[in-house]
């Protein structure tokens, strides 16, 4: 644990401490807690302090524990966590090791779909997850659906019945965003590869509004703490790796149907410079998004449009 992680741990015991019992518990000097709470304030963390109180940080939660993660998550799965990094999913697909788990508390270059920016704010879970395959043979757009159909499933047996999946790799409760699955493969799909799933979700991190965004710690009927989250989330994209490819693509779309929160709506599609609307209709065994417009039935890949409710 860092000392920056040390300094959290102590304040979420407490109410209110001095800076000089910090420095006692750590070692330190309490220039040294100066420093530290600077950095965890510049992370992110609301921190306040007060002259002959100390500090006192007010949205407290459980810090990820990797033992305690070890040992829900699969054992023939590796697990690793680290403070601080830019990308669970880069560390994963430059080391390509078999089989393993990285969470991080703060990622500075998270990813989202095309390229975009996944914000990690404090009190989120984010985490990628490793596989070697000899091939894939239901070919690669089947994946995402796959492992968040999966992912929606866990979540609804933890008591969060309202989780959806929102083509191609969004999870959503009531209609806002609070999660998405990026699949990246490294090597040749129809060969050796290797397969990394990255997810974010947002737990205790703040909604933002205009972007339609929520959190799920209020979502659950119980008061599940981080490490049991990440832990169930990690297993679910465990599982499905370890299941994939199925016997036959049918099941992929059959399992998808069971999450997937936009069948039979009237959507816009966004495709490039270019709306097209319609009903959507499921995926094809590939993963491809089924829309029936005026001018018939289309067909979309995955990472070549937006997806909203009109």
């Amino acid at each position: 644990m860092t000392d920056a992680a040390r300094v959290l741990d102590a304040l979420r015991r407490v109410d209110w401490v001095s800076g000089q019992c910090l420095a006692t518990r750590l070692g330190v000097s309490r220039t040294r807690i100066w420093q530290l709470i600077g950095e965890l304030r510049t992370l992110g963390y609301q921190i306040s302090s007060l002259p002959g109180r100390g500090y006192c940080w007010h949205e407290s939660f459980d810090l990820l524990d990797s033992d305690r993660l070890a040992r829900s998550i699969p054992a023939a799965w590796g697990v690793s966590l680290a403070w601080q990094t830019d990308s669970t999913s880069n560390r994963l697909v430059a080391e390509r090791t078999q089989q393993h788990v990285m969470f991080a508390e703060h990622q500075s270059a998270g990813r989202g779909r095309v390229g975009r920016q996944w914000l990690s704010p404090p009190g989120g879970l984010y985490f990628s997850a490793g596989r070697w395959f000899p091939e894939l043979a239901c070919g690669p757009q089947s994946l995402s659906p796959w492992i968040a159909a999966f992912i929606v499933d866990a979540l609804r047996a933890l008591g969060a019945p309202d989780v959806c999946a929102k083509w191609p790799n969004d999870l959503l409760v009531d209609g806002q965003k609070f999660g998405g699955v990026l699949v990246e493969i490294a090597g040749d799909p129809f060969g050796d590869c290797y397969v990394c799933v990255g997810v974010g979700v947002n737990w205790h991190a703040p909604a933002i509004e205009e972007q339609s965004v929520t959190d799920l710690a209020c979502r659950l009927p119980y008061d599940v703490n981080r490490n049991e989250l990440g832990a169930t989330l990690a297993t679910a994209v465990a599982d499905a790796l370890d299941a994939y490819p199925p016997q036959t693509n049918g099941v992929v779309v059959d399992l998808w149907q069971g999450v997937d929160g936009f069948n039979g709506t009237e959507v816009a599609c966004y495709h490039g410079d270019h709306v097209v609307c319609g009903t959507a209709d499921g995926i094809d065994p590939d993963g491809a998004l089924r829309l029936h417009t005026n001018e018939g039935l289309r067909r979309f890949a995955a990472g070549e449009l937006r997806l909203r409710a009109i």
